[in-house]
């Protein structure tokens, strides 16, 4: 269930970590400081259907089982698929190598001229 909040109701509210503008003013994933946002959620209309102390119990279970390391660095590679191979055809070739001696001494080519034309 969606609760609404009027910005009328945040107006004492100010974010120390955006410029202390008001909170209603920020982007999508703009962090707030905290305390500001603890006194933020308490605004809101409590939901009935939630058993806040049961949430409260999980987030605390969490915070003190040690999780799993996640990997870090690029996902195993997939088999190739369609989306893939669509991928790989839009992809710009590779650049050449640096460390490469003909890389190092080939000059570009020149431009291209046409014949004169013998009249």
């Amino acid at each position: 269930m969606m609760r609404e909040l009027p910005f009328t109701k945040t107006a004492h509210l100010s974010n120390p970590w955006n410029e202390q503008k008001p909170v209603k003013i920020g982007r999508d994933g703009q962090e707030i400081q905290p305390e500001v946002g603890a006194q933020l959620c308490a605004l809101f209309p409590l939901d009935e259907s939630v058993d806040v102390h049961q949430v409260a119990r999980r987030v605390r279970h969490k915070r003190q089982t040690p999780s799993e390391p996640r990997p870090r660095g690029r996902p195993p590679q997939r088999e190739p698929g369609r989306l893939a191979n669509h991928r790989a055809a839009h992809r710009a070739p590779p650049p050449a190598s640096c460390s490469s001696s003909a890389a190092a001494t080939t000059a570009p080519p020149g431009p291209r001229r046409r014949p004169l034309a013998s009249g």
